[in-house]
């Protein structure tokens, strides 16, 4: 079968460190199609940081706080923000969350938002996804994505170790 997708509301803004990030404040709808008979969407909100979250009345009110790090696995490409791992987890060890997962991240946006995070919240737990495909998508300048390719934070090699790049052009 044809498996296509698209979004309701444009979910992503661009931005000059990560290459896109999600629209604080916003909501939107994750879209699929499977074949001709097969279709959906999915309700997508971004909390005031541009980071996926649940409904308001899904959020969870908890003092301490966890931060998810990842790419569509983290971030929770068509499923609700409440079946994620990062809320599932979060909710079973009673702590609030960050997700900072975004769809087609890579471990330089990963880095990077580590990085700007820690300094502003103090995290209980931090969360890495460490898929295969994330350690080869950190070296490569652009990213695949549905029908184009996306410049992306990447990892070079210096000397006896690795330099963060930010992204090449916009």
């Amino acid at each position: 079968k044809n498996y296509r997708h698209d979004e309701k509301g444009r979910l992503w803004q661009a931005d000059d460190k990560l290459s896109y990030k999600g629209k604080p404040n916003f909501s939107g709808t994750q879209n699929y199609y499977i074949g001709d008979s097969i279709q959906g969407h999915i309700e997508t909100y971004f909390d005031s940081l541009g980071f996926r979250s649940v409904s308001k009345n899904n959020m969870l009110r908890y003092d301490t706080l966890n931060l998810f790090l990842g790419c569509s696995f983290t971030f929770g490409s068509f499923i609700t923000a409440d079946e994620t791992f990062a809320h599932k987890l979060s909710e079973k060890i009673e702590n609030n969350y960050i997700n900072a997962g975004g769809s087609g991240y890579g471990m330089g946006q990963m880095l990077i938002l580590l990085d700007s995070l820690i300094e502003k919240y103090r995290f209980k737990y931090v969360f890495i996804q460490l898929s295969p495909w994330l350690v080869e998508r950190a070296m490569q300048i652009n990213a695949p994505f549905y029908y184009f390719y996306r410049p992306i934070p990447y990892f070079s090699e210096t000397g006896n170790t690795f330099k963060l790049n930010y992204i090449a052009y916009k």
